[in-house]
């Protein structure tokens, strides 16, 4: 049973942070997707060149929350760390300009944050239809590798409360990808828990329809394992040293 949308509770105090840039429009659609969030809440679109006015004004039609732009330098890591910086609430909700977010996930959302406030909490993923079939293993892959081997990925709509984001660190900056990965491997070194909301957010598959789906998995399987292989390798030594001391 879902919660009821008249409690509200975090929602009324959250910040969405949607990094984005001119050349995609997809974040009009998430937009609306975000049309059940109150009044309280605050979306904030982080980019470096600021939307068209008349698209912006299209997209915000109806909507109770506030939009804002934030004007930040390109790169993903750089644009989510200048969203959280210019954040106004206490609990932030990053989430990339091609997700769709299902009205039943924001109040789900809104229960696992009242419950486990001091979590990263993460949704499974599925795909849009813009893509191949395949991409249907990718998203079981996806949901395998976050629940049994703790490592969701930022497609997956990270949320937490500013406190934990800070006593993560924020996002790498300096990473030429994985940026949502690092920031995992650093919330489980600081033992942080990691939550999956019982929810789904959906992301395009355009990628993987132009480049090829095996050419996308198989890049994105070898770059996922040789971060992980090192992020593993710091956290085991960081282990040892706990328990020596």
């Amino acid at each position: 049973m879902l919660p009821s949308p008249i409690m509200n509770i975090i929602l009324n105090d959250l910040s969405i942070v949607v990094p984005f840039t001119s050349q995609d429009l997809l974040w009009k659609d998430l937009l609306q997707d975000l049309k059940a969030l109150p009044r309280g809440s605050e979306i904030l679109l982080v980019g470096p060149d600021r939307p068209d006015d008349a698209i912006l004004k299209r997209a915000t039609e109806n909507l109770l929350a506030q939009v804002r732009y934030v004007e930040s330098p390109k790169g993903r890591g750089v644009q989510l760390n200048t969203g959280a910086k210019n954040a106004s609430r206490n609990y932030l909700w990053f989430l990339h300009a091609d997700s769709k977010v299902p009205r039943p996930s924001i109040f789900l959302l809104d229960r696992e944050l009242m419950l486990k406030a001091d979590a990263l909490h993460y949704f499974d993923l599925q795909f849009l239809s813009d893509g191949p079939r395949l991409v249907g293993l990718n998203s079981m892959a996806a949901n395998l590798r976050s629940r049994y081997l703790g490592m969701p990925f930022g497609d997956q709509g990270f949320a937490m409360s500013r406190a934990t984001f800070l006593r993560v660190g924020g996002f790498s900056e300096n990473s030429k990808y994985g940026e949502d990965h690092i920031f995992v491997w650093e919330a489980r070194r600081k033992r942080i828990l990691l939550n999956r909301v019982p929810g789904a957010v959906f992301t395009s598959a355009r990628r993987y329809e132009s480049e090829g789906w095996g050419a996308v998995t198989r890049t994105r399987v070898i770059l996922t394992a040789k971060q992980a292989t090192s992020e593993c390798i710091k956290l085991m030594k960081q282990r040892l040293v706990e328990r020596r001391d």
